[in-house]
């Protein structure tokens, strides 16, 4: 047993090796302060997880050597000095790292719970290693990761400054959420993989560099958000490499665009259409369709080879809703719900209305209107 109590004082400096052995515990004092503990050799542990309570910094040397945590290593500061030194095993940091470049190896878990600090990059850990930020309110370290990368469920982080740029596979955890502020940037590298409720939020404006790079996955609960903090912005989407399950593009101060390219939309929940914001295409026709609610503030493009056909497609009950009057160049309805969709605004056709399945509700104000030239399919006992 190695213990540090609150008669250890100071920095402990250890220029061997250290191992804990099987059965052995490695230990300090809670609320007790020993300064630092620098380690100059290889460490590992080979007992159970072990916890320093203290608030100890541990400083590892910039030698050639690998720190095994093996099940576990919970310690409160972290300064790693360069990458010649790696690390194994488990780690969690409860309130600060601090790094050069950085090398974890296959494998190994980083747990961070505080801040974190590079001057380095940490694209020398194995892709097979985790980084997970796991605490609500921090801050996302902005650095090129070879790591995977995990938000942790329920956990909200920012990005205000930097370019936050996960190599191997970045993981928002169940009702996390990264929200991208100021002069904070991404950088996609790989897909991401967003589970239920997890959310991305763009609020500065900014597209993320090579958005339409690479597929991400969305859960059928998941969101993606668009915004400047009320200001204009413009954006360009890839329904292919983004299935997006919500999307909800933000009042605007002033004329924005959100562009489609490349193929249909395939929305797998609600589509949010803000104030001032046209959704628009490059030119060619893209459809789509959304088995949600349909939200427009904004504006939809129905010109000649822009917004061809908007299909609602539901399971459950879906509207058609906003401070916008809509007018849509086809729509279908295919809603096998018993409760169909509900028009809360006006809405127009210009093309052809195709009623496939599912009942439409109007009201004296809100009215389904046929411009000069529209046309409706004859429509069923199960969809009028």
């Amino acid at each position: 047993t190695f213990k540090f109590d609150g008669n250890a004082t100071g920095d402990i400096t250890f220029n061997g090796a250290i191992t804990i052995a099987s059965g052995g515990t490695w230990t300090g004092t809670s609320g007790k302060t020993v300064t630092s503990i620098k380690m100059n050799a290889a460490f590992t542990n080979s007992s159970t997880a072990q916890t320093d309570n203290s608030n100890a910094t541990y400083i590892i040397a910039n030698n050639s050597m690998t720190m095994d945590a093996g099940l576990g290593m919970n310690i409160y500061n972290l300064t790693s000095q360069g990458v010649n030194s790696s690390f194994s095993g488990t780690w969690y940091v409860r309130n600060a790292i601090v790094t050069a470049q950085f090398k974890l190896n296959a494998s190994a878990v980083l747990y961070i719970y505080g801040t974190s600090t590079a001057t380095g990059d940490w694209v020398q850990c194995s892709s097979s290693s985790t980084v997970h930020f796991a605490t609500n309110g921090q801050t996302l370290l902005a650095q090129q990761y070879a790591c995977i990368v995990q938000i942790d469920k329920g956990v909200t982080v920012t990005l205000p400054s930097g370019t936050f740029q996960p190599r191997t596979s970045l993981v928002l955890d169940t009702n996390s959420i990264i929200s991208v502020t100021s002069s904070g940037a991404i950088d996609y590298q790989v897909g991401y993989t967003l589970r239920s409720g997890s959310k991305i939020y763009i609020n500065n404006g900014s597209t993320p560099n090579n958005f339409n790079s690479y597929t991400s996955s969305y859960s059928s609960t998941s969101s993606f958000e668009i915004g400047n903090n009320g200001g204009s912005y413009n954006l360009t989407i890839d329904p292919s490499r983004h299935p997006f399950a919500n999307v909800k593009m933000d009042d605007a101060s002033s004329a924005s665009t959100v562009t489609l390219l490349n193929s249909d939309a395939t929305i797998s929940g609600n589509l949010t259409i803000g104030s001032n914001v046209t959704l628009t295409t490059n030119g060619s026709t893209r459809n789509i369709s959304l088995t949600g609610n349909f939200t427009n503030n904004g504006s939809l493009d129905v010109r000649t080879n822009y917004i061809g056909t908007v299909t609602l497609n539901g399971s459950t009950a879906q509207s058609i809703s906003g401070s916008t009057a809509t007018t849509f160049n086809n729509l279908t309805i295919n809603n096998s719900s018993t409760t169909g969709v509900t028009l809360s605004t006006a809405t127009s056709i210009n093309g052809t209305l195709t009623l496939t399945a599912g009942q439409v509700y109007t009201t004296a104000s809100n009215q389904l209107i046929f411009n000069n030239g529209a046309s409706t399919t004859s429509g069923s006992d199960a969809s009028h």
